[in-house]
């Protein structure tokens, strides 16, 4: 009787807490919500939420819970750099070509813009954890989260076996990303602001 007592107890604590309410804290630290493509109206409301996406792309919804977290204290460190965005492809094969010092006529780069990028190192134990959940589930999106401020929705491509991920922060200010970032500020790092 004791044991049937334990396996229901342990079988509670697996099942996942209830979603919290709109308005209500979100996730601390490093949240990666698995995302799932589907006809509207297929994705069960209590479990996911639509992705607002342009009306051409495929439905995505992502699971209101967390599959894994990486708390504040797993994260060592997290880099911003500022990249370009090159006007063609030969601009970009340049630059490439220059950054690592092949021979060559040297050709002019245009570039148009620039973006962010935060590269997010973690400790040893969150990166065995993550390099495990990407394992299961390469080929699959996943909704990458900051203390509940989404990062991106990339698609898991290959696994993570170090212990730092790296994502486009398109369309972020310097303001904004000081201000999602801010509860990291003494690991936080902002690489030369022009490249």
């Amino acid at each position: 009787m004791r044991l049937i007592g334990l396996l229901v107890i342990l079988t509670l604590s697996l099942i996942p807490a209830p979603l919290a309410a709109e308005g209500q804290h979100a996730t601390t630290g490093l949240a990666f919500h698995q995302a799932v493509a589907a006809s509207v109206g297929l994705a069960d409301p209590a479990r996911f939420e639509r992705l607002e996406r342009a009306a051409e792309e495929t439905d995505v919804y992502v699971a209101r819970t967390a599959a894994l977290v990486i708390h504040l204290d797993e994260i060592t460190t997290v880099v911003i750099t500022r990249e370009p965005v090159y006007a063609d492809a030969a601009s970009g094969t340049e630059a490439f070509r220059r950054r690592l010092g092949l021979p060559g006529q040297p050709q002019p780069i245009q570039i148009t813009s620039y973006y962010y990028r935060a590269t997010i190192h973690v400790d040893t134990r969150a990166a065995r954890r993550i390099h495990t959940f990407t394992t299961k589930n390469v080929g699959q999106r996943v909704d990458v989260r900051f203390n509940g401020t989404r990062l991106a929705v990339p698609k898991i491509l290959e696994p993570i076996p170090s212990g730092q991920m790296s994502t486009s922060l398109n369309g972020w200010t310097r303001a904004k990303i000081e201000q999602v970032f801010a509860v990291l500020k003494p690991k936080l790092t902002w690489k030369a602001d022009e490249p």
